[in-house]
């Protein structure tokens, strides 16, 4: 029996670039306006790499996809969902539930705030996956520039404003 499925209810594997609103188990106690204003937030950071010219697609991964559901799934199998005949769920009323969002809304938004870039293939992404690999340098720098910076100012509060007047010096 064919049931709704997707990933994060707005992508689908083996088609790239496509993301939806109000996929499967999308469907909240909360509004649906939130709902698609995060789909959509989200669905914008994986079109972006690919306007960049940085990326040709995105395709979520199957296996991503199929453990997504499962949990999904094996949440809805303990709620009152599965105890009523429903037009949430397949199979007439009686298979799993395509509907209902099991977890707080709060859930869905940090799920979706950004994208989980391993649960993606990227195609024609070599650009990407560089670009990717150094912000996550720049991003280690300042980690550690702001810890030393910190140490620094800890250990002796006059060091920093001694370097600003230095750099300020260097730059004239």
């Amino acid at each position: 029996m064919e049931v709704p499925t997707g990933y994060l209810g707005t992508a689908i594997p083996g088609i790239p670039n496509f993301y939806m609103l109000a996929g499967p188990n999308t469907g909240t106690s909360t509004s649906t306006l939130f709902v698609e204003e995060v789909q959509v937030s989200y669905a914008l950071q994986l079109i972006k790499p690919v306007l960049d010219g940085l990326v040709s697609a995105f395709t979520v991964k199957a296996d991503a996809t199929d453990a997504y559901n499962a949990k999904l799934q094996e949440r809805l199998s303990r709620s009152v969902h599965m105890q009523c005949y429903s037009w949430q769920r397949a199979g007439g009323g009686t298979g799993k539930v395509f509907n209902a969002f099991p977890w707080a809304v709060t859930i869905w938004w940090w799920w979706l705030r950004r994208p989980n870039w391993a649960h993606y293939t990227a195609m024609g992404g070599n650009k990407w996956v560089r670009r990717r690999a150094m912000d996550k340098m720049f991003g280690v720098f300042k980690v550690s520039a702001f810890a030393l910076l910190s140490v620094a100012y800890v250990r002796r509060p006059t060091l920093l404003p001694l370097l600003y007047e230095r750099l300020r010096d260097l730059g004239k």
